[in-house]
């Protein structure tokens, strides 16, 4: 069997078909001839990749402030 690189489209359509569905991650891998291995890691590195991107800036308000003696 050969094996071919997904997109990160790819896998992301493919996790909310696992959501979608019943079964549990290791038959859901079997009837869609995923590695396990892979599944579980490029499912953590995306979910990492989104948290950073989601966190990589924060909106920042400056504002004048003075002191009274």
């Amino acid at each position: 069997m050969a094996h071919r690189r997904r997109s990160d489209q790819e896998w992301l359509e493919i996790f909310q078909q696992y959501e979608d569905s019943p079964l549990n991650q290791r038959e859901f891998c079997r009837q869609n001839q995923l590695s396990p291995s892979t599944f579980f890691s490029k499912r953590r590195s995306l979910k990492l990749t989104r948290e950073n991107q989601q966190c990589s800036f924060v909106r920042a308000e400056v504002v004048e402030q003075t002191t009274r003696y």
